[in-house]
């Protein structure tokens, strides 16, 4: 199983002492079962937003196996064909949008 959690929000996932609100799925990530992987990239808004201490974390998850990279080639096009479809909907400021529709709507 994965989470994908948004890079304005990364920051705060990554802090430690963990956020209150992050410290579940952040047992999830560290135990030793394995279970929980985070998907990220390093491009688009992503790379801008996120800090140095969070990168820090985020590369002791990559090299635990806990963490996967997506390329940024592949996160640039990814991100071109969703907003091409007309079908992306967010909450997230950044993006321009305010609908919270989901995506298959």
């Amino acid at each position: 199983m994965c989470i994908i959690v948004d890079a304005n929000k990364l920051g705060v996932f990554l802090a430690e002492p963990p956020h209150e609100d992050a410290a579940p799925i952040r047992r999830w990530l560290d135990r030793p079962a394995r279970t929980g992987t985070l998907v990220y990239s390093t491009g688009g808004k992503f790379a801008d937003e996120l800090g140095h201490n969070a990168r820090r974390k985020l590369a002791d998850y990559y090299r635990a196996g806990r963490a996967h990279r997506v390329p940024v080639c592949r996160f640039a096009q990814d991100e071109a064909k969703l907003k091409a479809s007309g079908r992306l909907r967010s909450d997230d400021p950044l993006l321009g949008h305010s609908q919270r529709e989901p995506l298959d709507q």
